[in-house]
């Protein structure tokens, strides 16, 4: 793996496919006191697209860089893998010390790999969000109640809002969920069948199409023109809501040192109040703030672990005819 140490750019952001995400990690552990050349702070990002989030987290990553000079942090890099669960094996060795995530996967990270939850992170100038259930303001459908023997789409089985909590809510109402092959296939009868659409404007546009009878996602998705466009959404009409979640937090891996950890809590405390940071923030999904978590914040976090295993993927499976 190459680094850069030159003054100018000391920041390597590395981007590996997620294909084969242990075979290509070359990480030193960040163990306070020994003064070994080529110290390294990864941060860890779970996603699709490897590019894009490039862009996303450079800015954060060289800003945190320049904060732990004296730390002898010779490089930040991001390494990418396309699954929670691969994210979850990297905290658990360390081979990936730091990770935003949204309360699901946050809450998996601490489950499975021992993650510490440090901060909360606002972003647009929320530090909260809920999922909405919306359809058709021409469909009969109006409770979570009348989704029995209907449709509805999920954005993918590792989002808080598009997923997770619509199918705790679900759960929790007595309805059974099952997987349906596709759009075209239709759920049993008492059944809420439910179909991954893989990006939230999909979901919009499956509604609004009749493809689906409903679907899901949160509420600052369906306050977005290129989520949810108003010209699709003025057919559509919200009929459940789900409680309020933090928007987003930061973990570290356990085996990330405690000077190492105090000082990124307060690189990021004090990010927002710092000319120098505002470009970095608006890139790392458009930060606003960090905070400690809140009793109350911990209270959701709480709900999200009692329910964890009302989300597993996949309750059944019903195939095309």
């Amino acid at each position: 793996m190459l680094r850069l140490h030159s003054r100018f750019s000391r920041c390597l952001l590395v981007l590996l496919a997620s294909l084969a995400p242990y075979a290509t990690a070359d990480h030193l552990s960040l163990t306070y006191g020994e003064h070994v050349a080529g110290r390294v702070l990864v941060i860890g990002s779970v996603t699709n697209d490897p590019k894009y989030n490039y862009g996303r987290m450079q800015g954060i990553a060289e800003y945190v860089l320049n904060k732990m000079e004296d730390l002898h942090v010779d490089a930040v890099e991001v390494f990418t893998v396309d699954e929670p669960a691969k994210m979850a094996n990297l905290l658990r060795s360390g081979r990936v010390d730091w990770v935003s995530a949204t309360p699901f996967s946050a809450v998996r990270y601490v489950e499975e790999a021992g993650g510490e939850i440090i901060l909360a992170k606002a972003q647009h100038g929320e530090a909260w969000y809920q999922s909405l259930f919306f359809t058709r303001k021409d469909s009969p459908i109006r409770s979570l109640e009348d989704l029995r023997g209907k449709s509805i789409a999920f954005e993918k089985p590792d989002s808080t809002s598009a997923y997770f909590l619509p199918v705790a809510m679900l759960t929790a109402a007595g309805l059974s969920l099952v997987e349906l092959e596709n759009v075209r296939t239709k759920p049993p009868a008492n059944t809420v069948g439910y179909v991954f659409s893989g990006e939230e404007s999909n979901s919009t546009l499956w509604v609004h199409k009749r493809l689906v009878d409903a679907a899901a996602y949160s509420d600052s998705d369906w306050q977005s023109k290129w989520i949810a466009p108003p010209a699709l959404r003025d057919d559509l009409v919200v009929f459940a809501r789900s409680r309020r979640l933090p928007r987003s937090v930061e973990i570290v891996s356990n085996t990330l040192a405690e000077p190492f950890k105090l000082r990124l809590k307060e690189i990021l405390l004090n990010a927002p109040a710092d000319p120098d940071a505002q470009a970095a923030l608006k890139q790392y999904y458009n930060a606003t703030a960090f905070s400690e978590l809140t009793d109350e914040m911990r209270t959701a976090l709480q709900e999200i672990r009692r329910d964890l295993g009302a989300a597993s993927p996949g309750f059944q499976r019903v195939a095309e005819p």
